[in-house]
């Protein structure tokens, strides 16, 4: 137990080499406890040894064959894997064991989601913010669904209550911005992307996003001064010269057009996105 308790200490320190030394010493003495493997599948899996983390994940099940916690992270080293057919199988077992499993449900969501079974994805979600209402991601997993299937409104609902339960993350507002962009809603749109770009000023995507919010209102020097920004960023970043080329054609500046265009063409060359 003392390896195993020291173990584990290594592994809320991020130590994971030390963690899995010791874990490795306690199987050694005691090949019998179920715990120790799961906790070492768990410091292989955060080392990203996915083999080694389904391996000491399936020896847990075997010896406690209802460790529903179990099950979910092997599906969870499953998904990092993309293999989504063995997640789901071991999300649907946790689940199983343990009805009220949220994150189960909420992982298997997003298994769902990524074979683009979006019925049983919000499903899955549904049941995991009944669970768990303060679970943002699993708003954000649904609305994600529901915006895959053409629903913006709720969609929309979904990253509102997100962006309610989680001001400080940007992953919201930027999903919620791009639902009220497609929805023609320009202006709130705008004021997502002037959110996410408070909470993350070196996001060169949330720069871009908003200068193209900006161009499709015809603000144009607004436009070029957010991709300006995003090349301050990333300056070989060949989307914000081409979007920065056509706000300087719409204001009649053929001259800033044609250097950023053919900035875009030799970096393309060279291999630059």
């Amino acid at each position: 137990m003392a390896f195993a308790g020291r173990g584990y200490a290594y592994g809320s320190r991020r130590e994971f080499d030390r963690a899995i030394a010791d874990y490795s010493e306690a199987i050694r003495l005691d090949p019998s406890v179920a715990s120790t493997f799961a906790n070492r599948g768990l410091a292989y899996r955060a080392k990203g040894d996915l083999d080694r983390a389904i391996m000491d994940f399936s020896e847990a099940i075997r010896l406690d064959p209802g460790a529903s916690r179990a099950f979910g992270n092997r599906g969870n080293a499953y998904a990092a894997k993309r293999d989504y057919d063995n997640a789901i199988a071991d999300y649907s077992e946790a689940i199983r064991l343990d009805s009220k499993y949220a994150l189960a449900f909420a992982n298997r969501a997003n298994m769902y989601s990524e074979k683009k079974d979006y019925d049983h994805a919000i499903a899955d979600y549904t049941e995991a913010v009944r669970l768990d209402p303060k679970m943002t991601s699993a708003f954000v997993g649904r609305g994600y669904a529901r915006r895959a299937k053409g629903d913006l409104k709720t969609a929309i609902a979904d990253y509102s209550e997100a962006v309610r339960l989680a001001p400080e993350d940007p992953i919201p507002f930027t999903n919620r911005a791009n639902a009220y962009y497609a929805q023609g809603d320009i202006d709130r749109a705008l004021a997502d992307y002037s959110g996410v770009v408070q909470l993350r000023p070196n996001d060169v995507r949330a720069f871009i996003n908003r200068g193209l919010a900006y161009y499709t209102k015809r603000e144009y020097s607004h436009a070029i001064s957010d991709y300006t920004e995003a090349l301050r960023l990333d300056p070989n970043n060949v989307g914000a010269l081409r979007n920065r080329a056509l706000a300087y054609r719409a204001t009649g500046d053929y001259d800033h057009e044609i250097a950023d265009s053919n900035e875009a063409k030799r970096l393309e060359a060279a291999g630059a996105r």
